[in-house]
Parts: C-alpha cells; sequence; structure tokens
C-alpha cells in the first residue's frame, strides 16, 4: 500500500513543524537528524549567519552580493525592496515566499525554472505543505526558525530518492517590514549534480531514465534533437518523450553490478518521418538509485 504523506492525512504536521523548529535553532539539534535519518538520508548541514567561506557554490555567492548590495546600514533586506529582476541572471534557481496563516504557511511567489526540473514540477503558487513526507517538513521548520531568528541561513540537504541531484545548497535570506517583522523570503536553492555538466558536454543525445521509465534529466542535444528545451518535460515517459520503444534488457540495479552495456536498434517516428536509432543502454547508481543511461546515435533506416 502507497504511503500517504499529503498534508490532509497529517494533521499533526504543525506539531511536528513546531517541535523541529525548536530543533533547528542555534544550539539545539537531535531531531533533525532522526527525521532524515528515518528515509534513509544523512542529516542535513545548517550554518546559521553563514560568511562567504561557507559558500560552496559561486551563485550562492552571486545572491548573497546582491542581497548584501540592497541591504540597509543595519543589514536587513526590506520586502519593499525587492524585485526579482534583480536577480534575472539566477532566476532559474531562485525561491521567493510569502508568509500566511501568523508564519505557518510559506507559499511560493516565484519558482525557479531550473528548481522545477530538477524535481520534475514547479510549486508556483503552492505551499512548502504541498511537497509532502519529511522534506515538506523539514522546509516549513526551517522557514519558521528563520522567522522567529530573523537571520540568514545556509541549508545543504539530500533530496527523496529519485530527484536526480546529489544534494541542494540553499541560503535563505528573511525580508523586513518597516516594523522589523519577517514578512517574506527570498532563497536560492542550487543542486549539486557531478554528472550534469559532463553529459551536456557529449555529442549524442543522453537520457538518464529511471526504473519506472521516466526520463529523469536530458543532455542539451537530446533536448535538440526532441525538441524539448522546457525541462520540466523530461519527468514524461521514454516513449513520450523520445518515441523510443524498447525493452530494457533488465532492471537498472542488475545492469549496474553486472556492468553491462547492450546496443538496441529502435525505429522512432519523428514528424512523420521514421529515424533509426542505435541505443546503447547502460546504468548508473547515483545517490542510492539506480538509472538507465541511454545514448542514442542515429543511423540510416
Amino acid at each position: 500500500m502507497t504511503k500517504d504523506n499529503s498534508p490532509e492525512s497529517r494533521p499533526d504536521i504543525h506539531d511536528d513543524i513546531e517541535k523541529l523548529t525548536d530543533d533547528l535553532l542555534p544550539g539545539a539539534g537531535g531531531q533533525l537528524a532522526k527525521l532524515f535519518e528515518s528515509e534513509g538520508r544523512p542529516p542535513p548541514r545548517m550554518v546559521w549567519s553563514p560568511k562567504s567561506s561557507d559558500y560552496s557554490n559561486p551563485l550562492i555567492s552571486r545572491f548573497a552580493q546582491t542581497c548584501h548590495a540592497l541591504a540597509q546600514p543595519d543589514g536587513r533586506v526590506l520586502a519593499r525592496d525587492f524585485n526579482v529582476d534583480a536577480f534575472r541572471p539566477l532566476q532559474d534557481w531562485l525561491l521567493h515566499l510569502d508568509i500566511e496563516d501568523d508564519g505557518k504557511v510559506f507559499r511560493y511567489l516565484h519558482y525557479g525554472d531550473g528548481i522545477a526540473s530538477v524535481r520534475g514540477l514547479s510549486m508556483l503558487g503552492k505551499t512548502t505543505e504541498a511537497f509532502g513526507g519529511h522534506i515538506s517538513t523539514f522546509f516549513s521548520a526551517v522557514y519558521r526558525a528563520v522567522l522567529l531568528q530573523k537571520d540568514w541561513i545556509l541549508t545543504v540537504h539530500t533530496p527523496p530518492h529519485k530527484v536526480f541531484a546529489r544534494q541542494w545548497e540553499r541560503l535563505i535570506v528573511p525580508l523586513f517590514d518597516d516594523a522589523g517583522s519577517v514578512a517574506q523570503f527570498t532563497v536560492l536553492n542550487v543542486p549539486d549534480n557531478e554528472l550534469r555538466p559532463g553529459l551536456d558536454i557529449i555529442p549524442d543525445p543522453v537520457l538518464i531514465v529511471d526504473e519506472d521509465m521516466i526520463v529523469r534529466y536530458a543532455n542539451r542535444v537530446a533536448r535538440e534533437v526532441f525538441g524539448h528545451q522546457d525541462h520540466l518535460e523530461t519527468h514524461m515517459t521514454l516513449f513520450a518523450y523520445s518515441g523510443i520503444d524498447t525493452d530494457m534488457p533488465a532492471p537498472p540495479g542488475e545492469l549496474v553490478k553486472s556492468q553491462a552495456v547492450h546496443d538496441v536498434v529502435s525505429l522512432v517516428l519523428r514528424d512523420t518521418m521514421i529515424q533509426r536509432f542505435m541505443l546503447t543502454i547502460s546504468a548508473t547508481q547515483q545517490w542510492g538509485t539506480a538509472y538507465y543511461v541511454i545514448t542514442m546515435r542515429p543511423t540510416a533506416v
């Protein structure tokens, strides 16, 4: 039976968030690690009042510099001074959240396309509770803690299985109203995925597909060949994305263990034309999940 993690099925979710919020405040600890370990994931790293040396990603550093430039002499960034356009080079990884229900609900006013492409869905207009599961509780508790602490926080966490990223690095900056209360948040949320840069320089189309035959990543050439420039479209079935209809030689976990590589010929109907591809099917183990790696080379029909 599938576990229902929707907020509606968990009337105690706000109690969980309050308990975890206390755990996130400086000097506390314990419950956060248990939350992630219960899902087989390592506990996240949390840094309050981060310094420039704490940022491992250059985009996070650039975001921090932009926020510092917007800040008042006392270091606060005012919500009325915030404008998404000021972060135009970073917008794919930018989040902007509003606060509702006396600090219990956090709703996305901006949700970067890059983040949506990795997750496979956009949370624009939705709340942190809509994620479900432990991630929903974690996100809500972090924002609640920032609301209380009125400070910047850097978090680094491992995503749930089947999210094609090794970890997410987030810098959360509170946005204040004129009375000195936190009114909103701006966040830069950047994935760390060592495979993506290498896949994007390969001259052939490459698709990363999970055991359910859902495309989790398509390299630059694959997006061009199959006409899917929108990253969100990668979370389609292999057939819907590419027209490829072929049986896999084995589950991806077995291919990882055997290190086997299989070549398969597949005919694809594209724009009323039949195209012939030679598929090289292998598998990789990433962050506890096995994926098919499908490399395609067009051949004559």
